[in-house]
């Protein structure tokens, strides 16, 4: 696993693939996990770089997911996206929209992704 690695949870494989294709296309190298599930069977507690996660995924939502990482003291930057707006029923509405930052484009995106792994570089 490459230091400053960008890890990409998403249940949308076509979004995974255009992630990938942006960041791999400036060098930065990039893990996909298309469940939170996966992902957390994958991480530990030495992981260098930022997470990119969808709010929304089956079975364990992105909020189920920041809980898990929490407890596990698994400190990673979360950089959360997502193209749906309904509340999820785990948590309220107000602390999604305090918790989400959603970026309008790639180039927006990219910004916040170079932020949060220069983050964990210093």
């Amino acid at each position: 696993m490459a230091k400053n690695t960008v890890f990409i949870v998403d249940d949308n494989e076509a979004v995974c693939e255009s992630l990938q294709w942006l960041l791999s296309s400036r060098d930065i190298p990039v893990e996909i996990f298309l469940s939170a599930e996966e992902f957390l069977n994958a991480c530990s507690m030495g992981m260098w770089g930022c997470l990119v996660l969808d709010l929304y995924l089956p079975r364990m939502d992105g909020i189920a997911l920041l809980k898990e990482l929490r407890q596990r003291k698994i400190q990673l930057p979360v950089i959360i996206v997502s193209g749906r707006t309904e509340k999820l029923s785990s948590t309220s509405y107000a602390s999604i929209v305090a918790a989400f930052k959603k970026p309008a484009n790639p180039d927006k995106l990219l910004a916040a992704i170079q932020q949060a792994l220069c983050r964990v570089s210093t």
